[in-house]
């Protein structure tokens, strides 16, 4: 019967929709199974344990740990039979990088060379010959990651208005899956389709559109990270892990950011101005600051994509946006944990699909 059941409701779902079931659809399984066989009822694995745990049981009761049940044994037998190509959940072994030593002398040659028009196309030829060594770096995993590659590779930190070539370059370098097609802009237009009556009072649509997905993709924790002195309204409280504003007060932008960057917060969005207005935007990782113009699209993309190329590590708190754009729109991720991002972008595609139809 265990067979005849999890290969009824779960064999489409692992093998040709290759989303795992979740705990709760198992459990609910389990549950059903009892409903309908009651004698079965007696099957439970102890006195205080649910009913249903001889077919499902979270965790065995514990806060922590695997499940347990004949419907949990079945599933996992199921996905060994899945194509290893066709698995979410795939052991990557690394991949051993060997860094020629002509690219440790032009690396030496780029860091020295000024950020002039003149210098442009060398400079961006001669990162594309040091991919070696700026992936060794990332692969060493250190505390240090990002210090490194800014002293190997200074012109990604900033470059007269051409950072984003220069991210947007080392970013597909580093991940070849990259989807050239992606269009960022209508990609957060459809969040307005998700919730039109989501943060009206934020004037750039793209900045809207990021929040509406952040929203959507849940925001337990937020009120821990908000350590502010001000008096936030809910929607800014909502948004402060990724973006947040701050009022001129005169004195020169760089200046202003300078000081505010020193407080060494996590990485977020600045934007210069009114609350929830258009601005200057600026990308803060710690003690490190990106400027970008006004361009909301810009900072968002360069934002995303610094921490693979700057070997960032991501926030809790953006952890699942991240996921969500890297799988969805630039798919430099094949799968993810979190079951809020998988049921998001299960509604995305059913919704793009719909507009086919």
């Amino acid at each position: 019967m265990n067979r005849i059941l999890t290969k009824h409701f779960f064999e489409k779902q692992i093998f040709q929709d290759k989303r795992y079931p979740s705990w709760q659809q198992k459990k609910d399984l389990a549950i059903k199974i009892i409903e309908e066989f009651s004698q079965l009822e007696k099957t439970r694995i102890n006195p205080d344990s649910p009913e249903e745990s001889f077919f499902f049981w979270r965790q065995s009761g514990k806060e922590h740990g695997c499940h347990s049940g004949i419907i949990e044994t079945r599933v996992e037998n199921m996905r060994k039979d899945i194509l290893p190509e066709n698995r979410l959940f795939r052991r990557v072994r690394p991949k051993k990088i060997i860094v020629p030593e002509t690219s440790n002398e032009t690396a030496a040659l780029l860091a020295a060379l000024s950020a002039t028009a003149q210098n442009a196309k060398y400079i961006s030829d001669s990162m594309a010959e040091c991919t070696e060594i700026h992936q060794w770096i990332l692969n060493k995993k250190s505390e240090n990651n990002t210090q490194e590659i800014l002293e190997v590779f200074p012109h990604l930190l900033n470059y007269n208005g051409l950072l984003v070539l220069h991210i947007q370059q080392a970013y597909e370098r580093i991940h070849t899956s990259y989807n050239t097609t992606a269009d960022l802009k209508s990609f957060l237009s459809l969040a307005v389709l998700l919730d039109e009556n989501c943060w009206l009072s934020v004037e750039d649509s793209n900045l809207k559109g990021l929040l509406i997905f952040k929203k959507k993709l849940g925001n337990r924790g937020v009120k821990r990270v908000a350590d502010t002195n001000e008096q936030l309204s809910m929607e800014e409280l909502l948004a402060w892990p990724l973006i947040r504003w701050m009022k001129s007060n005169g004195d020169p932008e760089n200046v202003q950011v300078d000081i505010y960057k020193s407080n060494k917060t996590d990485p977020h969005i600045l934007c210069i101005g009114e609350k929830q207005s258009r601005g200057n935007m600026y990308l803060i990782f710690y003690s490190y600051s990106i400027s970008c113009g006004n361009s909301s699209l810009q900072a968002i993309e360069v934002f995303f994509k610094s921490f693979s190329v700057l070997g960032i590590p991501i926030p809790l708190q953006l952890k699942k946006i991240h996921d969500f754009l890297s799988i969805k729109l630039w798919k430099t991720l094949s799968s993810t944990i979190s079951v809020t991002v998988q049921r998001l972008i299960s509604k995305i595609i059913d919704y793009e699909q719909s507009l086919e139809d």
